[in-house]
């Protein structure tokens, strides 16, 4: 039992240890550098660049080559795959978005925020202290539900007011990750950057939080639109199927996590699909017990 509490406690000087030392290293890096580089090209730059590897890692295997054909057994929509001929535009399409409205919207942010942090607080914090582990919860569980409101109603307006916008991004109806961000550029800036950024900007959140949070949520829009239940899935997570359902029928299943789909029953078709899936399963277990 000592020796296990010794293990304990070394373990936790050396964690203590580590966040001191990346604490000193942070503290240097935004001393020595540009405030641009931190707000402006850094912002921009990690969840563009994550976006290219989790989405070509995809393309590069399962999507173009279909293999290991055990990873692809597992596509929601077998019988649609990417077509190969449609790479060329949604390369254009993402590089456009990204330098056309993502590039310029992180300079007029970062202006913006000139006027509005000394004033009402409002922006992305650049401090060199280490954010608390209470900022942490705090600015994460408020923008995910900030995620949500806002990704839910602009999704929803642009499918009942802006369809002629938002056809762009459904001109896939089995998706795959990397066509997750292919859209036209007025919904790329309203919905997709918007409601990722909005939470984060009311709570005038510490700059790696917000790197933290465009990166993870960069990398699970694209898990959203991946078209492959993976043996990983967690269980109890209808998701990519929640989504990848949205693409098949489209006038369903509008939100992310799902809770506003059900609170205005906008997920009627897919609680359906659920159930017939449900029954389906059943009767395949009790013919596979006689």
């Amino acid at each position: 039992q000592s020796q296990k509490t010794m293990l304990m406690m070394m373990t936790m000087v050396q964690d203590q240890a580590a966040v001191d030392a990346f604490a000193a290293w942070w503290a240097s890096f935004v001393e020595r550098s540009d405030e641009k580089l931190l707000l402006v090209w850094l912002t921009w730059l990690l969840p563009q660049s994550a976006y290219w590897i989790w989405g070509l890692l995809h393309m590069a295997t399962v999507d173009w080559f279909h293999r290991p054909t055990w990873l692809y057994s597992y596509k929601i929509q077998p019988k649609v795959p990417f077509p190969r001929s449609a790479l060329k535009k949604v390369v254009k399409n993402i590089l456009m978005n990204q330098f056309f409205v993502y590039l310029p919207a992180s300079f007029a942010m970062y202006y913006t925020f000139q006027y509005t942090q000394p004033r009402w607080n409002i922006g992305f914090r650049l401090d060199p202290e280490l954010p608390s582990l209470r900022e942490l919860v705090v600015v994460m569980a408020f923008n995910v539900v900030m995620n949500e409101v806002w990704f839910y109603f602009g999704h929803l307006a642009f499918h009942k007011y802006g369809y002629k916008y938002h056809k762009v991004h459904h001109e896939f109806k089995a998706p795959v990750a990397l066509v997750a961000a292919y859209a036209h550029p007025l919904e790329t800036l309203l919905v997709n950057l918007l409601s990722v950024t909005a939470g984060l900007m009311l709570v005038n959140a510490h700059i790696l939080l917000v790197w933290l949070y465009l990166v993870v949520g960069t990398m699970t829009a694209q898990t959203h639109h991946c078209g492959y239940r993976f043996p990983w899935t967690l269980p109890w997570d209808d998701e990519p199927d929640f989504h990848d359902f949205h693409h098949e029928k489209f006038e369903v299943n509008y939100g992310l996590l799902g809770w506003l789909d059900r609170l205005f029953n906008t997920d009627a078709a897919w609680r359906a699909r659920k159930r017939e899936l449900a029954a389906a399963a059943a009767a395949e277990g009790n013919k596979k017990q006689q």
